[in-house]
């Protein structure tokens, strides 16, 4: 569970949950690499694919979907590492100016 918080308002953090459970993804056959939050989008992706023998034209609303979510956690994943850096560096600083 991931914990983020939005340091610009000083906003609640909020929580992101998994929307399938391992079960599902397991009975999907959703590959291990691919089992992250946005696992429930990556499922009707491919059976939409299946159903229409990857046929690059078609499923494009689901590839979509699935990229977008794919990014945002990325995005999501660079800002709560720049967040904890931010976090170090001050605790850092503090650390230095008690000792002077």
């Amino acid at each position: 569970v991931r914990v983020h918080i939005n340091m610009a308002t000083n906003a609640k953090p909020f929580e992101r949950k998994m929307k399938v459970t391992p079960e599902e993804m397991a009975e999907a056959k959703v590959p291990l690499h691919l089992r992250d939050y946005c696992a429930h989008l990556f499922i009707p992706l491919m059976k939409c694919r299946l159903d229409n023998y990857y046929l690059p034209w078609k499923c494009q609303e689901e590839k979509h979907e699935w990229d977008e979510c794919e990014l945002q956690d990325y995005l999501d994943r660079v800002r709560q590492k720049r967040r904890l850096v931010a976090q170090k560096k001050l605790a850092e600083k503090r650390n230095s100016a008690n000792k002077q």
